[in-house]
Order: structure tokens, then C-alpha cells, then sequence
């Protein structure tokens, strides 16, 4: 369908107002008839929807200005995959950082509504019907680059856009209209170095890396191949494992522990931690006196394990209240804000180290499960 004028031109005049402090004068529609060739009757129209739409004000016989948007009244909407997501195991990154999305929102007495993306968890199902509750220019927390198929409609929303980028591979045509949000990234590429490093320096020589990721490019899988470099430890291809099949992995362990002899496993994600460290047990092979773990995420169950297991964490609670803290500044602007993962010793690779567990993730556990009960209605 061809843009119409009156479409093209609001598009553009919305673009300008939101990125102008309240109060501020814009041009006379005379000059902006002459900016966009258009007739006094199209600009007219434009003008009186932003008004109607209220970005914009007008006073007799002094102009038209950028009304105020008393953010107070808007919620900062938060994308879930589907409303049950929060019971996932696999949630506690959005769970961490809703938990802090919403302490640093209640601050300023925002409102912080959950919307589920999907009704079935499949990336196709997109609920256009709740999706639509989201207005032009409204504010919007991304957790994930699964969301990628909404960017254009949050675009052409122009909405204000906070992600959590976690730097994984992006087709470029989404990777572009990312570049006109603001991104919080975490930088899980030195994350990997640090638990590289920890482990050399530890005495372990040989790690051998489980990871699940599918991506073309991602930051753990670089991060350990440079964390050898920059530790003086080679690169064997056996040592580094693509994991598409936990039981399958499991099985082959003692064979690949035969012909290599790691000392040492990164695992990528906590849910391969349990059975991992099962068939170590089968194997004989003690924790951490044989061979060391170190988890790349950071979970409750690391700490309840027989031998607690160290862990990379990511201080997702962090990542939300930077994305309230940018909603929250007068001029919404782009850029990037980067954090970086904190290094939990535990038993699994250190004997005495204990079952240390940061007392935010537990808060942030505790609080989440309440929060799961407000679903659509908002927080």
C-alpha cells in the first residue's frame, strides 16, 4: 500500500516532537507546508493529530508546542515470549532483570505491564491483539534478540527501546534498527576470558568448553578460544564441544576424558550442570580434586549442588534499572551502557570456598515468582 502524505509527513513531524523537550515552540505550519511541499490544508491535518494525540499543544497567537508526556502515566511495557515464561527454568535472566526494572520504576512511581509476545511460545504466533496496546512513542524493554521479527513494528511505532544485548550474531537489517535504540550489553566475551583465566591460574591447563548455543557468532565461544590465547593455552578442537544432546554428551565424556585429559569444564548454561557433574560421579572422578567446574551463568541450583559449583554471573537486576534509568531521562537517546559478569567461587573449583550465593539473585528469585501472578494486568 503506498504511504500518504498526510502519514509520511506525521511520521516524520512524531519522529521530531519526541526527541524535543516539553514546552518547546516548533515551526509555524506555513514553514512547514514549505519544508514538506504540501498544502496548509494536509499540514493542518497532520498538526491537529499530533494535538489529538497529545505530543503537541497549540496557544492562540503564539504557536503550537511540545506538550509534556507525564511519563508517570505510562507504563514501561516488558516483552515476555508467553505469560507462563516466568516459570521456566531458563527465565532467571528475565526474571533478574524485571526485578530490577521494577525496584528502579516504583522509585518514580512508574507502572511496569508484562505482555506476552506469543499465546503458544512459538516465534510465528505473534498475539497482535495484546501487542497492540502498545502506543506511538510508548517505552519498551527487550530481553532477547528473539523478539527480532518486532523491531520494524516497534519502529514504526517509535517507540523508545531499551535491549539487553547479549552480542550474539544479528542479521543486519535488524542489527541497524537496533543501532537507533539504546542497548545494555553484557560483556559475556571477557566473562569467558575471566573464567578461563581463574582456571590457569588455578593450576588447570586443559579446559574443555560444553556449550548449546546456536548462533553463527557468539561471545562465549570467542571468549574461550582468545581466553586461552591471552592465558598461553592451546586450542584443541576436542575440547571444544557443541552440546545438541545432554545424554548424548554425557556418554562420551569418559572417552574424550581418555584421549585428551581435560582437568577442567566450562559449562555454558546452568541446566547441563546436574548432569554433567552426575556422570563425573560415574566416572570416578572427583570434584574439585580431578577436575574443576565453572558455570558461564549463574543459577540457584549452583549453590545447592553436592559440590557447589562456581559460577560467571551477569548482574541482570542491574540491567533493568539502567533501561528505568534511560525511560526515565527528559530526552530519550541512543547509545549503549556495557556491564560486566562477576566471577562466584564456589567448592567445584576451589576446596573451601563454600556455597556463596549473591543475595540479590536470591531477592531477585523471590520477587519474581510474585510478580509471575500479575501477568497482562500489569505490575
Amino acid at each position: 500500500m503506498k504511504e500518504t502524505a498526510c502519514h509520511r509527513i506525521e511520521k516524520a513531524l512524531r519522529k521530531r516532537v519526541l526527541s524535543l523537550r516539553h514546552d518547546t515552540k516548533i515551526s509555524t505550519e506555513m514553514e512547514l507546508c514549505e519544508e514538506f511541499s504540501v498544502s496548509r490544508m494536509t499540514m493542518n491535518k497532520v498538526i491537529g493529530k499530533l494535538v489529538q494525540d497529545d505530543l503537541l499543544y497549540r496557544v492562540k497567537k503564539r504557536g503550537t508546542f511540545v506538550k509534556e508526556r507525564r511519563k508517570i502515566e505510562r507504563p514501561i511495557y516488558f516483552l515476555l515470549p508467553t505469560i507462563d515464561y516466568l516459570t521456566y527454568d531458563s527465565a532467571l535472566s528475565t526474571k533478574g532483570a524485571l526485578w530490577g526494572l521494577n525496584a528502579e520504576a516504583s522509585l518514580s512511581n512508574r507502572k511496569v505491564e508484562i505482555l506476552p509476545v506469543t499465546r503458544t511460545n512459538q516465534i510465528n504466533d505473534y498475539d497482535w491483539e495484546t501487542l497492540e496496546r502498545i502506543s506511538c512513542g510508548d517505552d519498551v524493554f527487550i530481553t532477547s534478540f528473539w523478539y527480532k521479527r518486532l523491531f520494524p513494528f516497534l519502529e514504526e511505532k517509535e517507540c523508545d527501546v531499551v535491549c539487553m544485548d547479549n552480542a550474539v550474531w544479528l542479521e543486519d537489517e535488524y542489527r541497524k534498527i537496533l543501532s537507533n535504540w539504546y542497548s545494555i550489553k553484557l560483556e559475556r566475551k571477557a566473562g569467558t576470558e575471566t573464567a578461563i583465566k581463574y582456571l590457569a591460574d588455578t593450576g588447570r591447563k586443559k579446559p574443555l568448553l560444553l556449550y548449546s548455543y546456536k548462533e553463527k557468532e557468539h561471545p562465549v565461544t570467542e571468549g574461550f578460544k582468545s581466553g586461552l590465547k591471552k592465558a598461553g593455552l592451546p586450542f584443541l578442537e576436542k575440547l571444544f564441544v557443541h552440546v545438541s544432546d545432554i545424554k548424548k554428551t554425557c556418554s562420551g565424556l569418559k572417552e574424550l576424558h581418555k584421549k585428551t585429559l581435560f582437568d577442567s569444564i566450562v559449562i555454558s548454561t546452568a541446566d547441563m550442570v546436574k548432569d554433567i557433574c552426575g556422570e563425573l560421579d560415574k566416572m570416578k572422578l572427583r570434584i574439585p580434586d580431578d577436575i574443576s567446574v565453572i558455570c558461564l551463568e549463574e543459577a540457584p541450583l549452583l549453590r545447592d549442588m553436592e559440590v557447589p559449583v562456581s559460577s560467571m554471573a551477569s548482574p541482570f537486576s542491574e540491567v533493568g534499572r539502567e533501561a528505568t534509568r534511560m525511560f526515565e531521562r527528559d530526552i530519550f537517546l541512543r547509545g549503549e551502557t556495557r556491564l560486566q559478569q562477576f566471577l562466584t567461587e564456589r567448592e567445584s573449583t576451589r576446596k573451601g570456598a563454600g556455597s556463596a550465593f549473591d543475595s540479590e539473585y536470591l531477592q531477585e528469585a523471590k520477587v519474581s515468582e510474585a510478580l509471575i501472578r500479575f501477568g497482562t494486568d500489569g505490575i
